[in-house]
């Protein structure tokens, strides 16, 4: 892995490694300091494997292997972080930090000039892949435009049904999904995303709920006095079953039932 220049957010130092296709990989202390989570280790263990690793980081006393998260391991980190700062050190790695990177292959900051071309031709090269840049990050805009205008009618049936904690009961999310209900939880249960009780109801394994996909509320009915317990769905377990389970792949389960 080769290291680049690293960079600060909000005074904290991040530091980041390339890896032999690179890739970005974070420093996991330096991501849990900014992040204020206060055990790293805790934090990379509940991390599936592809999303943490070990690498040479240079330090003041040499370079040691270090615990390091890629994109996805940054963002499940960022999603377990309820902290404000979780939401403004996602906006400035996905607006600032990740395009540097892969535009110049190291960190920059806005100010820093770059050399003029010596020549001519090396100034048409300049010329042609600054334009070529511009178009793919216009495709790369339209389809993320594209992406929120078809997220949209979902999240706006999202925002019918769910209640004052921003949360959804299990059976409204499967409707907004577009799923048969019993397909896709028989499906959820198969995958041990969630699991009956003894008592009957359904739960969500911890791996799954520490990462903010799902929430586990407990009462009593106001008419009936009974008490329940019920597994709700978040705006990000939303999302992330949209993507791991579309209506398509449960359609022969579903024509089975």
């Amino acid at each position: 892995m080769s290291q680049i220049v690293p960079y600060l957010f909000e005074s904290k130092e991040v530091r980041v490694v390339l890896d032999e296709k690179g890739e970005p990989w974070f420093v996991a202390a330096d991501v849990c300091a900014a992040l204020q989570i206060g055990n790293p280790s805790d934090a990379l263990n509940r991390l599936d494997a592809d999303e943490r690793g070990l690498g040479s980081v240079e330090t003041p006393s040499g370079a040691q292997q270090m615990g390091l998260v890629n994109e996805p391991g940054l963002y499940a980190l960022v999603l377990g972080s309820r902290k404000p700062e979780a939401k403004r050190f996602k906006r400035w790695v996905t607006h600032e930090v990740l395009p540097a990177i892969r535009k110049t292959g190291r960190y920059e900051a806005p100010t820093m000039a770059k050399a003029l071309p010596a020549t001519y031709l090396e100034a048409l090269k300049a010329l042609v892949a600054s334009e070529e840049e511009k178009e793919r990050l216009a495709a790369e805009n339209a389809a993320k435009e594209a992406a929120l205008a078809a997220q949209a009618p979902k999240m706006a049936a999202y925002a019918r049904f769910m209640d004052s904690s921003g949360t959804m009961n299990l059976r409204d999310a499967i409707k907004v999904l577009g799923g048969t209900q019993q397909a896709y939880i028989n499906r959820l249960i198969e995958d041990e995303v969630l699991f009956r009780t003894p008592a009957g109801p359904l739960r969500a394994y911890a791996h799954w709920a520490d990462r903010g996909y799902f929430v586990h509320r407990a009462g009593a009915s106001e008419r009936t006095g009974k008490a329940y317990a019920q597994v709700r769905v978040t705006p990000a377990g939303l999302n992330w079953l949209s993507a791991r389970y579309p209506p398509k792949s449960l359609a022969t389960q579903a024509e089975l039932l």
